[in-house]
């Protein structure tokens, strides 16, 4: 026992012995000063600190250490730190120096945002800037003599306050805060190039610029809250923006411009008439794919609808009619773009049966297509609220919405008057079926084409004429689907039959503010239940196609669509891809995304006219946010100004 003692003092004589901090010098100093530290066994040092905070610092011996007073330290105990303890000085360090000084600012003036250089002294180890009442601004030492700091927000006209651990400093003059511009409201809130819109608001002092959209308006500063603006050639519906020095405001409305128009029209063969439609103020959208409506002059009953179609991409139109002598006349009824702009009426002058000159070309390519979308409820979310949903998810509004009404409903619904108020294209899937004690239950075609169902539909197509708002409406798309919940109600040739007594009485009561789209599956165009021929009526304006991407059955979007787009040529029509989707391919995270992308792309490349995306889990996993991949794909797509 006594030998194990004896051995065991030596070790603890070998021990490493706790640092000693017998003094430093000088005994205070500020922010970024040297000092050195003596005293006994630093060797092995792994911090130094000033009250705690941190220090860089050198070891120059056993014996002394020197250091840099950190950011932030305090008056307090200087501290080493070895392996074998931490020692504490002494006495207190106490850290100052000169106060700050502020001799000037630049600029004088700014808004919210505007970086300010202060210039002066002793700025080293400045822990706080402030504008009046102490609203804390984020700012920057540059040196010793410069600071910048930008003006917070909250900030008020006042003196600027920097504070350093050896005091604070007060500017001599105030630094004025100019306050943004601010629009509450103007008038007219819709007019035609050179309307005079009087927009008021306050702090319009010194504006700079006013723009509608995106076009500068020439303008006259009235006063600091009212502003005379004169809307410009090139204007397009858009939010008004008022700019001065301190910043801008716009408006929370849009204004509407209204683009006036002229529709020309000649007879120069017995079926056919032509004319040009012309935007007056030069507004292509208004003069391309317009719909234009032929009217015929009957003795006794006024003016009746006699055909219908699209102008060109330049403006010109080539429609037929049935060979009848009278009194023909074209008409633009009012109309609304995706984009919010008002195309106005305009009706030609009238013109009599005499054959003269050539036909102008055939039909232009694409030019443009509106992005759609059908949902359903999901997540405790009504179906708007899921629109609205995705619409934030992908950065931009949906420019047309399917909705579904059957014969026996009145219109417009509710869904139909806030698509209106959103601005968008509708279309309207009008079914030849009602709801029966929990089933679908048939108006038979052939009873459609035999005039049963008359004195209904004339009530629809008086309803929809009084509303007003244009509206895509195919009868019973997809008629060679038969299921529970889209039963077929006739033959084929009885579709046809009724299809056409349909549109007939539409346009009989003057509801030219329909456009038809006859639709089919993509199977149908691709051959099943006897192909496209077998069901095509002769009165529509679109061809309309369905088609959806199964997992189980993956096919490319141009496998689906080929067939539809070619048919859709082969006719003179657009064509309206009337419901699309895509489900996840199972171990493939990436396909439904490159599916989509193909898809979009595949169809800004024909002539479509709108686009509508199913957002829905019936019949399949459609949901166009069921993956990050594909819904960031789908956000992409519509990126592309091909689709307003």
């Amino acid at each position: 026992m006594a030998l194990v003692a004896q051995c065991l003092l030596p070790i603890a004589a070998w021990a490493v012995s706790p640092p000693v901090i017998t003094s430093f010098t000088p005994s205070s100093g500020a922010i970024g000063a040297l000092i050195t530290v003596k005293g006994d066994h630093f060797t092995g040092a792994t911090d130094v600190t000033f009250k705690f905070i941190p220090a860089s610092f050198t070891l120059v011996t056993d014996q002394k250490i020197t250091a840099t007073v950190p950011v932030g330290a305090a008056t307090g105990r200087i501290r080493v730190t070895t392996p074998a303890g931490t020692a504490a000085s002494p006495t207190n360090f106490k850290v100052g120096g000169a106060a700050p000084v502020i001799s000037g600012f630049s600029p004088r003036s700014g808004p919210v945002g505007q970086v300010v250089a202060m210039s002066g002294n002793n700025f080293t180890g400045a822990t706080r800037v402030t504008f009046k009442d102490n609203i804390r601004a984020i700012f920057s030492v540059i040196s010793d003599q410069k600071i910048s700091a930008t003006v917070p927000g909250g900030a008020q006209t006042g003196r600027i306050h920097v504070t350093t651990p050896s005091g604070s400093a007060l500017s001599d003059t105030n630094f004025v805060v100019l306050p943004p511009p601010h629009i509450n409201s103007f008038s007219p809130a819709s007019g035609t190039i050179g309307t005079k819109v009087a927009i008021l608001g306050d702090h319009f002092g010194g504006a700079t610029e006013v723009r509608v959209g995106a076009v500068t308006m020439p303008f006259i500063q009235v006063s600091s809250s009212h502003i005379a603006a004169t809307v410009p050639s090139g204007s397009a519906t858009g939010l008004i923006t008022v700019s001065t020095s301190a910043g801008s405001s716009t408006s929370t409305g849009v204004f509407t411009v209204i683009h006036p128009r002229k529709v020309t029209i000649q007879r120069p063969k017995p079926l056919i008439v032509q004319g040009s439609v012309m935007a007056l103020d030069h507004f292509a959208a208004c003069a391309s794919r317009a719909r234009v409506h032929i009217q015929r002059r009957v003795a006794g009953s006024g003016w009746r609808a006699a055909a219908k179609g699209r102008s060109r991409a330049d403006g010109t139109y080539r429609i037929r009619v049935h060979a009848r002598t009278g009194t023909y006349r074209a008409q633009l009824n009012r109309s609304l773009l995706s984009s919010g702009d008002v195309c106005d009426r305009a009706t030609s002058g009238h013109h009599v049966p005499v054959p003269q000159g050539p036909p102008p070309p055939g039909p232009p390519g694409a030019t443009g297509s509106r992005w759609g979308v059908f949902a359903f409820p999901r997540d405790g979310q009504t179906a708007a609220e899921q629109i609205q949903r995705i619409e934030s998810e992908i950065g931009r509004p949906f420019g047309a919405q399917r909705v579904y009404t059957n014969m026996n409903e009145s219109l417009p619904t509710r869904t139909d008057v806030l698509v209106a108020r959103q601005g968008r294209i509708l279309y309207h899937n009008f079914n030849s079926f009602r709801p029966l004690n929990g089933q679908k239950v048939c108006y038979r075609w052939s009873d459609i084409a035999a005039g049963r169902w008359d004195t209904m539909l004339i009530k629809r197509a008086d309803e929809i004429r009084a509303w007003g708002y244009p509206v895509i409406m195919s009868f019973t798309h997809e008629p060679n689907v038969n299921s529970s919940v889209h039963p077929s109600c006739g033959s084929a040739s009885e579709y046809q039959a009724a299809f056409d007594h349909v549109v007939t009485i539409f346009e009989q009561q003057g509801a030219t503010n329909v456009s038809w789209a006859w639709v089919l599956t993509a199977a149908n165009f691709n051959g099943a239940d006897g192909g496209p021929a077998a069901w095509e009526p002769q009165q529509y304006d679109i061809v309309g196609v369905d088609g959806y991407n199964h997992a189980g059955s993956w096919r490319t979007p141009q496998d689906l669509f080929q067939t539809a787009e070619a048919f859709a040529v082969s006719r003179g029509k657009p064509l309206m891809i009337g419901e699309v989707g895509c489900e996840e391919r199972p171990g493939d995270p990436t396909a439904k995304a490159g599916w989509v992308t193909a898809a979009a792309a595949l169809f800004s490349s024909w002539n479509v006219d709108v686009v509508f995306w199913t957002h829905t889990g019936n019949g399949g996993q459609w949901w166009l946010d069921s993956s990050a991949q594909a819904l960031n794909a789908f956000a992409i797509a519509g990126q592309n100004p091909y689709y307003g």
